[in-house]
């Protein structure tokens, strides 16, 4: 019987794959720069399921470790105070984004990934200008 389950869901539909206490699960998340890579198992010695969480560069191959999470337990211990561009590793969240008016903000390395608030309005409005 199996220990883990892994869903992923793309453009194609869902997929599902099982793993047990011997070999674990892993997951891999590709964008265009970083991966995220979540690595799942069963630790015999302590009797807990742990998940490490971290980021994967495709072109230099640098890796952060990012979190260690205690499945059994729920608890998650940060690995890295920061991600390699430098934005704090637990944003606060809801906050404005720190472009300027009109930006396309998808990209910006300043807001990417921090969970501020992105005003779409704002950049359709300014657009219309345009």
């Amino acid at each position: 019987m199996a220990h883990f389950r892994a869903v992923i869901r793309g453009s194609r539909g869902e997929a599902s794959r099982l793993g047990h206490k011997s070999s674990g699960i892993y997951a891999r998340v590709q964008t265009w720069g970083w991966d995220v890579v979540v690595d799942a198992r069963h630790n015999e010695q302590d009797g807990n399921d742990w998940a490490e969480v971290e980021l994967v560069h495709h072109t230099t191959g640098q890796r952060v470790a990012v979190l260690d999470v205690n499945l059994t337990t729920g608890k998650a211990f940060a690995r890295a105070d920061t991600v390699p561009s430098g934005v704090p590793y637990q944003p606060k969240t809801g906050q404005p984004c720190s472009c300027r008016r009109g930006i396309e903000r998808d990209n910006c390395p300043q807001c990417e990934g921090t969970g501020q608030r992105i005003d779409f309005a704002a950049i359709r409005n300014a657009r219309k200008g345009d």
